[in-house]
């Protein structure tokens, strides 16, 4: 299986999860800001399709 198979197979699925969990997404992304600012550093995760 070739590495990025999975995430091609499954791509609707994880847009899904995005759709029907909105609200879990932006309180991660809340709670992601608050750390940065107050650490003063800077991270970035790649975890959407870009679909």
């Amino acid at each position: 299986m070739a590495r990025i198979e999975p995430f091609e197979k499954y791509i609707s699925n994880h847009e899904d999860w995005f759709e029907k969990n909105h609200f879990v997404y932006a309180s991660e992304l809340q709670t992601i800001k608050m750390l940065l600012y107050k650490n003063k550093k800077d991270i970035e995760i790649g975890a959407r399709t870009g679909g």
